[in-house]
């Protein structure tokens, strides 16, 4: 999607690239110690069996590889809830806010690329589609979490630093005024 010649947020500072990455940095953290918490929720009494197992030094390797074999499907199930949150987390603070607590730490915002106003639920959410979509299969295949990093490849190209999940959603990523 292209932008006019002259968009109404014109005179505000684009977000730099390195002011990007360290805002996903702390959303990144942000979600990965929700999923974490989730995990330990989901497989606490498997986790203190083998921690039990490990500390009373009756570590039968087979058993203990028995345990953790029955907590696949619950690590797996907290990948698709931390996914589910990540998306809901992405979407609602962006569309109520205009970013995650990450870009509001660093002080940069996501607005809508021809008004400058807000993006909205439904567009931050399509937003977030165009980088999070290839977060589950990332934890199957590991190489699949590199393919959202080619949208800010194109950043690096485009004079306004939109990548391509922002072209997807229409939106541009300024710093706060």
């Amino acid at each position: 999607m292209f932008l006019p010649e002259k968009p109404s947020w014109e005179g505000r500072r684009v977000a730099s690239l390195y002011e990007r990455v360290a805002a996903h940095s702390i959303d990144v953290f942000i979600q990965a110690g929700v999923q974490f918490a989730v995990l330990l929720g989901l497989a606490w009494e498997n986790l203190v069996e083998i921690f039990t197992v490990i500390l009373n030094g009756e570590s039968d390797l087979a058993g203990m590889l028995e345990l953790v074999q029955q907590d696949g499907g619950v690590v797996l199930l907290s990948i698709l809830v931390g996914w589910g949150i990540g998306g809901c987390y992405e979407t609602v603070m962006t569309g109520r806010f205009g970013g995650t607590i990450g870009k509001l730490l660093v002080g940069i915002e996501v607005v809508d690329g021809r008004s400058g106003g807000r993006l909205g639920y439904g567009r931050s959410f399509g937003r977030w589609l165009g980088l999070g979509w290839m977060a589950p299969a990332g934890a199957v295949a590991p190489v699949a979490q590199f393919i959202p990093f080619f949208g800010y490849f194109i950043a690096w190209f485009d004079p306004q630093r939109r990548a391509l999940h922002d072209r997807i959603a229409g939106a541009v990523v300024l710093g706060r005024s």
